[in-house]
């Protein structure tokens, strides 16, 4: 069955719409989002079509989710997550999910949380008066202790942050280079980018290997996440594997901070470039008195971290492929085609996002969200398999932000730019840098 009836961009031969890609990710996005309800996109091997109206996303990922699996797309990562619930399919993710969200539920999260207000108290503490601060390495280091403390239980190192900080950053760019999409040379082959792959993968086995023989060592088990994995059984009784616990551990090391840490940074930067959205959270957080909490009331400061996830989603792309011909509006999209749901295409929508690529956090009004289609906006995915932190993540984006601006007026850096590249998250290429001032 062909894709010859679906619309899209054409590109060039051969390489298809991948050079574009290359040269400008957003400008290419741009341009396959005038497509609409689906885009045929044209790249070297792949049969890409783009889903571009909420609610055929909705059909996607919520009411025909069972004839859809993540895809030989999201197979180019299981080197790094192995067997983890990210990429797990069947009934081998259902019984990952099933032993995980007892851990996310509101009520644990709510304890978790406590926690997390005083770590970026202490954090932030070092902040000096003038200070030039680079957000990435800043938000990275405090989400990643946030994760080995509330979900594993153990402290970190400053190694532990700096080898994860760099393995992260070297996985993140083999995955967003132009070979890897197009080529994808195999890592037997003793490439500078392989070997650099290779390299970052193994220190972080390293990482994840100490959190277990730690946690083992301790003779003590707890409630929290890696406790249950570690006292975790499949349907027949048999625990866990060493290899399926170590790609559960490093799954949820990196997605859960990666994503939080671009969150943070993005709403951080936009604030320095906005004094007034900055004033308008600080006049929110002034009238509060006490620790920020999960249950603190923090409308302004919802509507700015929801305003950095639109402009900046962290997972620019949700990927799918259908398992069988499926009906998406007028058309036929046949099996094992890969599908490509962008929240960052979506999110730019002017049709859902008055004048979309302008920084406008008061946007964000009850009568917006009563108004916006269930996918015009959702950063975190959707359906069964949406983000299983997801209120964790957004518990500590606001206190963490919270308890930054209570402290610090943020104001841009000499020179300072953000450039973001998608990879496996949409993520910073080069430091994010302003100037922290004491309040």
């Amino acid at each position: 069955m062909s894709l010859a009836s679906v619309p899209g961009p054409k590109g060039i031969p051969i390489l298809g719409m991948a050079l574009e890609f290359s040269k400008d990710p957003f400008a290419y996005a741009k341009q396959v989002g005038r497509f609409r309800p689906v885009a045929a996109v044209p790249f070297p091997g792949m049969k890409l079509v783009y889903v571009l109206e909420p609610e055929l996303v909705e059909q996607v990922l919520v009411r025909e989710s069972k004839r859809f699996r993540k895809g030989a797309f999201m197979s180019r990562v299981e080197i790094v997550f192995g067997e983890g619930i990210l990429l797990a399919e069947g009934d081998a993710w259902k019984q990952q999910r099933r032993r995980m969200a007892p851990a996310f539920t509101k009520k644990a999260v709510r304890e978790m949380s406590e926690a997390i207000g005083p770590l970026a108290v202490e954090r932030l503490e070092d902040w000096k008066d003038g200070e030039v601060r680079d957000l990435h390495v800043d938000m990275m280091g405090l989400t990643l202790e946030v994760v080995l403390r509330v979900l594993f239980g153990t402290g970190a190192s400053g190694d532990d942050l700096a080898t994860v900080r760099t393995a992260f950053h070297d996985i993140a760019e083999h995955f967003a280079g132009l070979s890897e999409l197009v080529v994808s040379i195999p890592l037997w082959v003793p490439t500078p980018g392989n070997l650099r792959f290779k390299r970052a993968r193994a220190d972080l086995d390293g990482v994840v290997s100490r959190i277990l023989g730690e946690r083992r060592a301790s003779g003590e088990h707890g409630t929290d996440l890696l406790g249950r994995m570690l006292t975790a059984a499949d349907s027949e009784g048999t625990p866990l594997d060493e290899a399926q616990l170590q790609d559960e551990v490093r799954t949820l090391l990196l997605a859960g901070h990666e994503t939080t840490a671009v969150a943070l940074t993005t709403a951080c930067f936009m604030l320095a470039q906005h004094p007034d959205s900055q004033a308008w959270a600080h006049q929110e957080l002034d009238a509060i008195e006490g620790p920020i909490t999960v249950d603190t009331p923090l409308p302004r400061l919802s509507a700015i971290l929801d305003e950095a996830m639109r402009l900046f989603p962290p997972a620019p792309v949700f990927p799918r492929e259908p398992i069988e011909d499926v009906q998406l509006g007028e058309h036929t999209i046949p099996a094992g085609t890969t599908l490509i749901i962008p929240p960052f295409i979506l999110h730019h929508d002017e049709r859902f996002f008055a004048e979309p690529e302008v920084w406008k956090p008061e946007r964000w009004t009850p009568e917006l969200r009563d108004a916006l289609p269930r996918f015009a906006y959702f950063p975190f995915g959707g359906g069964p398999r949406i983000c299983i932190g997801v209120h964790l993540a957004l518990a500590e984006a606001r206190i963490v932000l919270a308890e930054l601006l209570r402290r610090h007026t943020l104001s841009p850096a000499p020179g300072a730019a953000m450039k973001l590249v998608p990879s496996i998250t949409m993520r910073p290429s080069e430091p994010v840098e302003v100037v922290a001032h004491r309040r």
